[in-house]
């Protein structure tokens, strides 16, 4: 890394051999490289400064979002709402826990949350505990 004078003349650098750094690039290869830039790491010269800043939603900010497409617009049902709703939060657990999650309505009691679930006493109490602990449930 060293200063250059650009132009085409003797000793100078043609604009089109150098390097120029966009920290708005979504690709970070740019960035990262020359985050690694040292002088043989006596840090005498070493680059300093913001080496990327792209604006991308954040975590909460999608959640919410499927959350708000989960639930649907105000014509749906409660039913067709917690319905997509379990879907989405039940995406990649067991077929089990998916079943209790759909049987939960805030109306039924944990005997019909089994029954509707078709499954054992103790296996959709144990699912209901999980998801109460993780709290995708609430009293």
């Amino acid at each position: 890394m060293k200063i250059v004078e650009v132009g085409t003349g003797h000793g100078q650098v043609p604009a089109d051999a150098l390097l120029v750094h966009d920290a708005h690039h979504p690709d970070p290869s740019t960035a990262f490289a020359i985050s690694r830039l040292t002088d043989s790491g006596y840090l005498n010269q070493s680059p300093i400064g913001i080496f990327r800043q792209v604006e991308r939603p954040t975590y909460d900010d999608q959640a919410r979002a499927q959350v708000t497409t989960a639930r649907g617009g105000d014509q749906e049902t409660a039913d067709a709402r917690a319905q997509r709703l379990a879907a989405l939060i039940g995406a990649g657990d067991t077929p089990e826990e998916r079943a209790v999650l759909a049987a939960v309505d805030g109306a039924r009691t944990v005997r019909e949350v089994v029954a509707h679930a078709r499954m054992g006493t103790f296996e959709v109490s144990k699912i209901l505990f999980q998801l109460l602990t993780s709290r995708l449930l609430r009293r």
